[in-house]
């Protein structure tokens, strides 16, 4: 069987799960339950794909209808994103010591956000996932 896990990585990690196509299984997981997830079942796993900001040099801070970003709100989001940064590079680490294939996806590339409404009719899944696991099964989708 072949288990693929598709990952939003952030401060709140989103994780699907997907089970030869199927989506089973979705997840909210902090930085560290992740971590800890991906070396306890690594060796279950067929491929790892992960939204990776290390992919885009830029950031979404200012739209052309707003003024600049302040210094410390610019300053605070760089933290944060070399946070992400970091994350990214421990789940590509954990995949290279195992042999696991990785995929990254740009943000960019993953596309727009998508509601809990159309997450619904795209992948057929009941209930209402947070924001973070519909990126993450859409990174996978």
């Amino acid at each position: 069987m072949a288990v693929v896990i598709s990952i939003d990585p952030g401060s709140n990690c989103g994780v699907a799960r997907f089970e030869d196509g199927k989506l089973v299984e979705l997840a909210d997981m902090t930085p560290v339950q992740l971590i800890t997830f991906l070396v306890a079942k690594i060796s279950g796993i067929s491929l790892v794909i992960i939204e990776d900001s290390r992919m885009q040099s830029h950031l979404f801070a200012v739209s052309k209808k707003t003024k600049p970003v302040p210094l410390p709100v610019a300053l605070n989001m760089a933290r944060k994103v070399g946070q992400v940064d970091r994350l990214c590079s421990m789940i590509e680490a954990i995949c290279i010591d195992s042999k696991t294939p990785l995929i990254t996806i740009s943000p960019k590339q993953k596309g727009a956000k998508v509601k809990a409404k159309e997450f619904k009719q795209i992948t057929g899944w009941e209930g209402r996932p947070s924001e973070h696991i519909r990126h993450a099964a859409m990174v996978g989708w």
